[in-house]
């Protein structure tokens, strides 16, 4: 995993990587989902936390109820494991 070998997201990466991970996290299919949420999990342990907030808020903006609903999940995870870097 990234983390062990000391390597994190860098900024382009994240502008690159992340809008659609967040987008994709409310698919229709609940083992896609589930496995997106696992991903960006681990994204919040190798990517600053405070980083990763623009681009969640900007799932919160999506048509999809189940995005909306995960960036909200991570969101509430991201303020529970990582609230003093936010």
């Amino acid at each position: 995993m990234l983390k062990d070998r000391n390597h994190s997201l860098s900024e382009h990466e994240a502008a690159v990587f992340l809008p659609c991970l967040i987008e994709k996290s409310g698919h229709s299919i609940a083992n896609v989902r589930a496995k997106m949420r696992e991903l960006m999990k681990k994204i919040t342990c190798s990517h600053p936390a405070a980083s990763l907030f623009p681009y969640i808020l900007e799932g919160l903006h999506s048509k999809d109820n189940r995005t909306r609903t995960e960036c909200v999940d991570l969101i509430a995870y991201i303020m529970d494991h990582h609230g003093e870097e936010v």
